[in-house]
């Protein structure tokens, strides 16, 4: 590591060819060894390793703007910006991000959590240039398959449109998180004519670099485009996962992402999916996934239901507009998104599955803390956003049980409906019975000293702090955070003690404050206290650091509960 250490664009225009090369080498053992170890964006950053550096060695960041997208794949441009050091806590406090950063260097100038912003970022900074007079570059650095984004492609009719003289990046790895779907893939695969044709009629002049991992060739072709005064697409073929074997033969996006926690745990993802599986022969459903396959565990339910199954890659909007239009034409269906995801699809929701009232199930993954990725892809915003819905129902289960419960009340409603879960593994007993249950809430503990009102696996966590600290709680268990169990809640009112609402995201239009206008409208006076996340934006930590941050971790918790009943 320690030729690594203290790198800069300067020293990188400095080395030779052959050093180089080497220096590609040695950033690719690096990545292999610190991301197996930490986690990480494994197969996205060993397929980009010679293309940074041909990108620092022929352009001169920060002048000269790098927009990575996402910055999920930006691992060797922080190594050769002076940032190796913090690769041995990557995505932990004190450690470096897993994505580009402002606060973390001068050269990252764009973050994003989500695919397909690069372009329409290359747009805004190449107006400015415009507006300044500035001779600087900037260049966007997209993967092929999030190319295909609705954002990517508004952007990429409008750079050109305009002749701002910007360079797109594009690199063809053939992936997404998974294999890439849709006919944009298959024309960056197609013969060079046929690609130089298209690029050219919307306004670019065409480069392609047939080996992305030829520093030669790349050096070469970077050091042509940034002549041009002219949009210009550089099609680099790349492998993802590049140096690593079974990275390389990966087609459905193992190693896209490698995590470093080695539980042989049941995931909440993969609870979810295989009850999904479960129910067909009773609920026959089409599964709806913007390239989540994999994250999701909905593989097998590909195999067994080919034609049920639709990977729409990185298009969450076109994912919920088109699931409203199969739920109208009378299909069972389920759109699976990661909450942090479903953000992206908020105006199709909104207007195409809420307001009309299409009975879509939305499983909604990744919801609350989110350790490693930092404050863009936390899933803490998804309830609010689903509370200023109509007709949307909003459910989140604590158990194996209530997952299984909630599936089928789901697919049996005749409103959107959507099932929230966490990232993580299942705690407690994974046996669960076919059941059908009604919307309402349980009362998990009885108590005299205090309520206490959650939803999720924070149940199950509230209810062994009050066990273990001996603390007499009325513990509700509020499954359907939407609509409340009002009856339930009345309950929790007509004692007197004060009521807690501990919920994993943000305060604002949360249960917190359906609760707290209910008390309002009927006059009651217990006192409500509420636990949730307030205006803060999460750095990347690991998981019991991004407890101790929000204060969630037990021991928080514990004091929180106990000062109530003080």
């Amino acid at each position: 590591m320690n030729n690594l250490l203290n790198l800069n664009p300067q020293k990188i225009k400095k080395m030779k060819l052959a050093e180089l090369e080497g220096l590609a080498n040695d950033i690719r053992k690096f990545l292999i060894d610190v991301i197996k170890h930490n986690g990480g964006h494994l197969g996205p950053n060993l397929g980009v390793v010679e293309l940074t550096i041909a990108l620092h060695y022929v352009f001169n960041s920060p002048y000269d703007q790098f927009i990575f997208d996402i910055g999920h794949q930006a691992y060797t441009h922080k190594i050769l910006t002076g940032r190796a050091k913090g690769f041995d806590k990557l995505r932990r406090s004190g450690g470096v991000s897993g994505f580009t950063n402002y606060d973390e260097s001068k050269h990252d100038i764009w973050e994003s959590g989500h695919a397909g912003t690069s372009l329409s970022a290359l747009m805004g900074v190449l107006y400015s240039n415009k507006i300044d007079k500035s001779n600087n570059h900037a260049i966007a650095i997209v993967g092929d398959g999030a190319l295909s984004s609705g954002m990517s492609l508004e952007a990429l009719n409008l750079i050109g449109y305009h002749k701002l003289p910007g360079i797109i990046v594009i690199n063809n790895n053939k992936m997404s998180i998974s294999k890439s779907v849709g006919t944009i893939s298959e024309l960056l695969n197609n013969d060079f004519d046929n690609k130089k044709q298209f690029f050219n009629q919307l306004g670019y002049n065409f480069v392609e670099v047939e080996d992305g991992h030829n520093i030669t060739d790349l050096i070469k072709s970077f050091e042509e485009v940034k002549k041009t005064t002219k949009p210009v697409v550089v099609l680099v073929n790349t492998i993802k996962g590049k140096g690593l074997e079974e990275a390389e033969n990966d087609k459905i996006g193992k190693y896209h992402m490698v995590s470093s926690n080695k539980s042989d745990g049941t995931t909440w993802s993969a609870l979810i999916a295989d009850m999904i599986l479960e129910i067909q022969e009773e609920i026959p459903t089409m599964v709806v996934v913007p390239a989540m396959e994999v994250g999701s565990h909905l593989t097998k339910f590909k195999e067994a239901y080919p034609n049920r199954f639709l990977d729409v890659g990185i298009s969450e909007e076109h994912a919920a507009t088109m699931s409203a239009a199969l739920a109208k034409n009378n299909k069972n269906v389920i759109l699976s998104l990661y909450s942090t995801f479903s953000q992206r699809a908020f105006d199709q929701i909104l207007n195409d599955i809420a307001r009309s009232n299409q009975p879509v199930l939305i499983t909604i993954d990744r919801a609350g803390l989110i350790p490693g990725d930092g404050d863009t892809h936390q899933g803490i915003y998804d309830v609010s956003m689903f509370n200023i819905m109509p007709n949307i129902v909003i459910s989140a289960p604590s158990n194996a049980q209530d997952a299984s419960d909630l599936l089928r009340v789901g697919l049996k409603s005749k409103s959107p409906f959507v099932l929230r879960f966490p990232r993580g593994f299942v705690e407690g007993d994974l046996r669960y019975e076919e059941r059908l249950i009604t919307i309402n809430w349980d009362q998990v503990l009885t108590g005299d000293e205090i309520n206490i009102i959650s939803y999720g696996p924070l149940v199950e966590r509230i209810k062994e702090i009050c066990k273990t600290e001996n603390i007499s709680a009325n513990l509700f268990n509020a499954k359907f955070i939407r609509p409340i169990d009002y009856n339930m809640l009345q309950k929790a009112f007509n004692n007197q003690k004060p009521i807690l609402i501990i919920e994993e995201g943000v305060n604002t239009g949360s249960l917190y404050p359906e609760i707290l206008r209910f008390k309002e409208n009927m006059g009651l006076t217990s006192p409500l206290i509420d636990k949730s996340i307030k205006n803060t934006n999460i750095p990347h930590l690991a998981s019991d650091e991004i407890l101790e941050f929000t204060q969630f971790d037990n021991k928080s918790l514990s004091l929180f509960i106990k000062n109530a009943i003080r």
